[in-house]
């Protein structure tokens, strides 16, 4: 045997024990170690160290007999093989070392060629056993290799798109004891995989069994059980998860469809929970159960006049956040519309075209799409993000023509946050957010207002203050450096010597 074997070997009688060792080490291949104790005690605590691979046991030890030792050693190491080796014969004893699941029970005196006998059938059996536990380990990786693609097959299956394999084929493959289940789709444009990953993960917390899988953009989940679930357990899960969303600011859709409990019952669910997130999306709702629907809707509403004009209103009044959101809800309309890909893009397009053209005055300076550009995307998602950026600039061309006013009121208002915050971690992101604007946009003008940047502006202001205080005498090098929005006295006085050729001491000298 090529297997390298610890056996440990339990008896009170020192000469006997170093027998039986000797025996072992001299006529049977494939033993490691050999380590002899002398009582129960001393062996529970060796296994907690290493557990052994054989125990040769006696039972009668001092204090803990050899019995009560196999059962606190099986509490240990429940691999390890006890060979009873014992001078009295007793049926009692036998008949419990049976219980025990002790391989062998021996009485002494026992021949060296005996003892090599059931040491070889043991570590047969032991090599039979990992044997099997190494194939098992081998298939069990190779299921987890293919397990995505079978989920992914089986949410493909059971939404129709396709359907090669059944789904008990799937199940059986995938070890798994389904008789029911329902379907769930979320809609988030744009942030499918973080969906994917959330309710997965969360799902898989609560101990409920689901698959996922992204499909025209939508979020498609399969919740599986071995019996049906009552539907107030399912309401409960499904709120679990939209609050797990709105957590992570997500936001999103979702549509339930009813517990099924067949596969020809999983796939209308899913149709069911097409419908319900349609109505979801259609109307602002954040989670509708298709058992809770109108008997009689149509969500499915694709119009491109609304929110075109919607669009532009937010466009003249600077609101971006509330032009993006009513973006990317036509979008999710026709995401959720069912026709095919390129009259979802066609739309699109179009409804471009209508914003576009809805500011004549633009045309000469706003660095809009190139046609070619936006004919070629053939990414539903991409064609939003880029409509999103151009818009944005469109709004931001129209607060710079409309209101040249404004924007020397946006700058004093800038200058006097500086004036007012210059001691904080100022950031121009956290000024624009403040002042509803991009920072793009922000970056831009204040540069063309007042011709510098806004660090090189908030830094010399920082640096006038500091040889305000120095002047003064009252702080010392470190806190003024505080004092001016400066964590490290250190990069204080470098940032100092660089505009004033001096460092802070010198200058206050």
């Amino acid at each position: 045997m090529n297997k390298q074997y610890y056996i440990m070997v339990v008896e009170d009688e020192e000469i006997e024990g170093n027998a039986l060792a000797m025996v072992l080490r001299y006529r049977c291949r494939g033993i490691r170690e050999v380590r002899v104790v002398g009582n129960g005690v001393s062996a529970i605590e060796l296994a907690k160290e290493c557990a052994p691979d054989i125990v040769l046991m006696d039972i009668n030890l001092p204090g803990i007999n050899g019995l009560e030792t196999i059962r606190q050693m099986q509490q240990i190491c429940g691999k390890t093989r006890f060979v009873i080796i014992s001078a009295h014969s007793q049926f009692a004893y036998a008949q419990e070392a049976l219980r025990l699941g002790v391989y062998d029970f021996l009485v002494k005196p026992v021949s060296a060629e005996g003892l090599r006998r059931v040491m070889e059938e043991v570590m047969r059996q032991i090599e039979h056993s990992r044997t099997q536990l190494e194939r098992e380990k081998i298939h069990q990786e190779k299921l987890d290799a293919i397990r995505p693609v079978l989920e992914s097959d089986c949410v493909f299956s059971i939404a129709s798109m396709r359907s090669n394999t059944p789904l008990g084929v799937i199940f059986d493959f995938m070890q798994m004891e389904v008789n029911a289940g329902y379907v769930f789709l979320i809609c988030g444009f744009g942030q499918g995989s973080t969906i994917l990953h959330v309710v997965k993960s969360q799902m898989r917390g609560i101990g409920a069994t689901c698959i996922g899988e992204i499909i025209n953009g939508l979020c498609v989940f399969v919740a599986l059980s071995e019996q049906p679930v009552l539907r107030g357990r399912v309401v409960d899960t499904m709120r679990y998860i939209a609050d797990a969303l709105h957590s992570r600011q997500l936001r999103c859709h979702m549509g339930v469809g009813n517990m099924a409990i067949s596969a020809d019952g999983l796939r209308k669910s899913y149709d069911q929970g097409v419908t319900a997130v349609r109505y979801a999306a259609a109307h602002g709702e954040r989670m509708v159960f298709h058992d809770e629907m109108p008997d009689s809707c149509d969500s499915r509403v694709i119009n491109i006049n609304d929110p075109a004009a919607r669009i532009c209103k937010y466009l003249r009044a600077g609101d971006c956040g509330r032009m993006e959101e009513e973006l990317r809800r036509f979008f999710v309309g026709l995401q959720l519309s069912g026709e095919p890909e390129f009259q979802m893009l066609d739309r699109a397009r179009w409804l471009y075209a209508v914003v576009y053209g809805s500011f004549p005055e633009l045309a000469a300076s706003t660095p809009l799409l190139p046609t070619e550009k936006v004919m070629a995307c053939r990414d539903l998602q991409m064609l939003c993000d880029m409509l999103a950026a151009v818009f944005i600039e469109m709004s931001n061309q129209i607060k710079e023509q409309d209101n040249s006013a404004q924007s020397n009121q946006t700058i004093t208002a800038v200058i006097q946050i500086v004036s007012q915050r210059y001691m904080e971690n100022l950031s121009l992101e956290t000024i624009a957010s403040e002042l509803n604007f991009s920072v793009f946009y922000l970056s831009k003008l204040f540069k063309r207002q007042t011709g510098e940047t806004f660090t090189e502006y908030l830094t010399k202001y920082r640096i006038e203050k500091a040889k305000s205080f120095l002047a003064e005498g009252k702080m010392s090098v470190k806190e003024i450096a505080f004092a001016t929005g400066y964590n490290s006295q250190g990069y204080f006085s470098k940032i100092f010597r660089k505009y004033t050729g001096v460092s802070p001491t010198e200058y206050r000298q």
